[in-house]
């Protein structure tokens, strides 16, 4: 029947919500009428882990459930749909911000209350609220797709809307400055293909969106009297070659621009510098208000230790108590400063990376560092302890493509590899966590809790992540010697870890 053809024409067979084309139909309707709109762009967290795991019907189920979910607490007038692949939106007509975000924190708590003890669920919200005009389909997709950007870039799980975004480079330059040539893909993020390149030779770029022409007209004036050379397209200013001059700039923005003007301003520093459009789109979504910029200014070496290859590992022995042969090494994470050429260690380098969120690419480097390092240096045989960056292990697929791909690069064996979990990191997920480590071992990978007996859940941790090896904290260790009650305690982990079939390694000793 006609019924039936139209059905199958504007549904998803897989999960029956609304399709793409039926999205953008109705998208222009609710435009013509709708005083307000809202859009939420809803992902399925760590969709390809599901796959992987446990297999495609799996993937499907939890994609069909998810559906179950946004029909379940949206309004009868909502279109709910899904977008492609992962993604699925809810289009709200007549709705302004505050019910929409009530209805995107419902949508998370629905989905997360589906978990199993077998399997964690969670979504990530983005949240994009405009009034009617030429251009609000357009825009409306970009700032929804920008805000589900950070809620993913923030840590999954959460909701996040357009107006939250401290990215005003992001929203501000870009709309002015690349208006006629910017526009959705066919997943509905933004591209950009006019966006200006930086020189071919400059080594670092400073990015600068100001938000209204006061804030312009002093940016000028002061980068002006410090002689600096930039070029501007639109609102956006870029400043090549600051790398030996970041103190300068700290300096001469401190005491010429005023704390209003420092956060009317986003900005983006990039060591690398910047070779082609997509590379400023990717600084610009990832701006923040030029005072915090300047607050974390000491800690911008990191970025080129990342990127220019400053990280190395040192390699600390693990010796048989019986025979007294080294059968592992674990990884001590170390970078040298390229501009004080001091040596730090893994405290200092985390420390810098969390105030610019740079714990995943950390963590990614971190582990080809090690490997490579162990390739090199180890005795063929040895094992490679390497410890996980808290929260980075929560991205299976990354992870586990990037640390085979390194390996495969050095001929390193993954059963030599044995992935650390600090026991003193407060896991928000267990039943999760488990799922992700039996995920590596049937790669070959060993696990491992670390620091057992200074944190927050003991013999707890043993029993739910069923490790390889047990490595009591130094600390522990000698405050256990001291007391007898500190002797039964570690005896009892010891006990756990031997019934869960793993070894024991004491540090310190």
């Amino acid at each position: 029947t006609n019924a039936q053809l139209q059905a199958l024409a504007t549904t998803d067979g897989l999960t029956g919500a609304f399709n793409h084309r039926y999205f953008h139909e109705q998208l222009g309707k609710i435009i013509a009428d709708a005083k307000a709109i809202s859009l939420l762009m809803i992902d399925v967290d760590h969709f390809k882990y599901f796959n992987d795991a446990f297999g495609h019907p799996a993937g499907d189920r939890v994609l069909q459930k998810v559906a179950d979910a946004l029909r379940a607490v949206a309004r009868k007038s909502d279109i709910v749909v899904r977008y492609g692949g992962e993604e699925f939106a809810v289009l709200m007509s007549d709705s302004e911000a505050d019910p929409a975000l009530a209805l995107a924190e419902r949508i998370r708590q629905r989905v997360e209350s589906i978990s199993t003890a077998e399997r964690s669920i969670s979504v990530s919200v983005g949240v994009s609220t405009l009034i009617g005009g030429d251009e609000v389909g357009r825009v409306l997709l970009d700032q929804a797709d920008m805000a589900l950007y950070a809620a993913k870039a923030a840590g999954r799980n959460r909701v996040m809307h357009h107006r939250h975004v401290q990215s005003s480079l992001a929203t501000a330059s870009i709309a002015s400055a690349c208006k006629t040539q910017c526009a959705p893909s066919p997943t509905g993020c933004l591209r950009c293909e006019s966006v200006p390149s930086t020189p071919g030779n400059a080594s670092s770029v400073l990015l600068l969106g100001p938000q209204d022409a006061d804030a312009s007209n002093t940016l000028r004036q002061v980068l002006g009297a410090g002689g600096f050379e930039f070029s501007t397209t639109g609102p956006l200013f870029i400043v090549p070659n600051v790398r030996d001059r970041l103190p300068e700039i700290e300096t001469l923005f401190k005491s010429r621009l005023s704390p209003v003007t420092q956060a009317c301003v986003s900005a983006s520093y990039v060591p690398g510098g910047l070779a082609n459009s997509d590379q400023i789109m990717s600084a610009l979504l990832v701006a923040r208000p030029l005072s915090e910029l300047l607050r974390n200014l000491e800690h911008e070496w990191i970025r080129e230790a990342l990127n220019d290859g400053w990280l190395f590992s040192v390699f600390h022995p693990i010796v048989h108590a019986r025979t007294g042969e080294v059968f592992a090494q674990e990884a001590l994470l170390r970078a040298r400063n390229p501009r004080t050429q001091k040596i730090l260690g893994a405290g200092h380098i985390i420390n810098a990376c969390e105030k610019l969120k740079l714990q995943h690419q950390l963590d990614q480097r971190a582990r080809q560092t090690a490997i490579f390092g162990a390739s090199e240096h180890l005795p063929i045989n040895a094992k490679v302890f390497i410890n996980f960056l808290p929260n980075t292990i929560y991205d299976p697929a990354i992870c586990l493509r990037t640390t085979m791909e390194a390996a495969e690069r050095c001929n390193l064996p993954m059963s030599r590899l044995v992935f650390e979990v600090v026991e003193t990191e407060k896991i928000p997920d267990m039943d999760h966590l488990r799922h992700i480590l039996d995920y590596y071992r049937t790669r070959g990978v060993g696990t491992a809790i670390d620091d057992m007996g200074a944190g927050f859940s003991g013999i707890d941790y043993i029993t739910s992540l069923k490790p390889d090896f047990v490595k009591l904290d130094r600390e522990f260790v000698l405050a256990a010697e001291a007391t007898s009650e500190g002797r039964m305690q570690m005896d009892r982990i010891i006990s756990a870890s031997h019934q869960q079939g793993a070894s024991v390694i004491a540090e310190g000793i």
